[in-house]
């Protein structure tokens, strides 16, 4: 087992102990990838993500496919959300949920990277699929959470103003076929640019994704990452990856 600087270093990340340094592990699931619909992102919405406007921020509505996610109800009663404000700097707050009528926040946001289950019913965890999208732009969805997860378990990211993220690792899996094949890649986009695919991988039942980057990878503020299957040899595969940044404040 090493137990070398560099394990210790990122430790002492880990427990927000560097300052101006912190982590972010990232972690996406599609449940049905299909031939017919690559390219697909890895987020539970299902198909290309819809959470990166390029418009200015608004308030976002959070809301339930199912009544019992409530203030009173068995499933879940709130959620955190985390994102990026108008000046893409991190804003986060709790929301307090009404079941299917949405529940819109305080703060605005460009972006929403992450969003969790705090207290629930007696269920444990959400009954329904929780929604978080722009309050007035309701195409732009954010993060679906799939029911009885309270977790988004969402691939996308932006890097919030005045940061730079470093790319470490990215690991993948897939299920749903003994030979199947997923091509996959990181869409990334910089600020003002278009998308471009950034380390290509590919996964199989015999062959789980796992790389460490010897040099990561630099990657600016306000750009948008977000990990893409671009095809698949069969349909019907659950794909699940994720990555590994650190976050350094410029």
């Amino acid at each position: 087992m090493s137990s070398g600087v560099m394990d210790w270093g990122l430790l002492w990340v880990s427990r927000d102990r560097v300052p101006g340094v912190s982590p972010v592990n990232k972690f996406g699931r599609n449940q049905d990838v299909d031939t017919a619909t690559t390219p697909e992102d890895l987020w539970g919405g299902g198909g290309l993500y819809t959470g990166f406007p390029t418009v200015t921020s608004e308030p976002v509505e959070v809301l339930s496919s199912d009544a019992a996610d409530a203030s009173a109800g068995t499933g879940l009663r709130t959620v955190v959300i985390q994102g990026l404000n108008q000046d893409w700097d991190a804003a986060s707050e709790t929301i307090t949920l009404n079941g299917l009528t949405p529940v819109q926040s305080v703060n605005t946001y460009r972006r929403v990277n992450t969003m969790r289950g705090t207290t629930a019913g007696s269920g444990g965890f959400n009954a329904g699929t929780i929604t978080v999208r722009h309050a007035t732009t309701e195409a732009n969805v954010f993060l679906a959470m799939a029911p009885n997860t309270n977790q988004s378990n969402c691939s996308a990211y932006t890097v919030p103003a005045g940061h730079t993220a470093y790319l470490m690792s990215s690991f993948g899996t897939l299920r749903g076929s003994v030979n199947g094949t997923a091509d996959c890649a990181f869409a990334i986009r910089a600020l003002g640019q278009v998308f471009r695919y950034r380390r290509p991988f590919t996964i199989s039942p015999n062959f789980e994704h796992n790389e460490t980057l010897c040099l990561p990878i630099e990657i600016a503020e306000k750009t948008d990452i977000i990990i893409r299957c671009t095809s698949v040899s069969v349909s019907n595969l659950e794909l699940s990856a994720g990555y590994d940044l650190t976050l350094v404040r410029n």
